[in-house]
């Protein structure tokens, strides 16, 4: 997605990482940096679903560039 100002000037450009430029599967990338957490296919799953909220919830709005890193991981060490 790429806006503009309104006299054709580049304001920003936003890329879609995951799933467009590279293959994002967390629930393997859980399973390699936490091993003793994401054991197997279920943990793995629960923690994905614990840290990524389908996406929405504090996940998505670190996905929208409205909540900082440091704030997010507040938030999730939290849950």
């Amino acid at each position: 997605m790429i806006h503009t100002i309104d006299d054709g000037r580049l304001k920003s450009i936003v890329f879609d990482f995951a799933g467009v430029l590279f293959h994002w599967q967390p629930h393997e990338m859980l399973r390699r940096c936490l091993p003793t957490r994401a054991a197997d296919e279920a943990s793995a799953r629960h923690w994905e679903a614990q840290i990524f909220q389908g996406y929405v919830g504090d996940w998505g709005e670190f996905d929208r560039g409205t909540v900082a890193t440091d704030e997010l991981v507040r938030r999730i060490a939290r849950r």
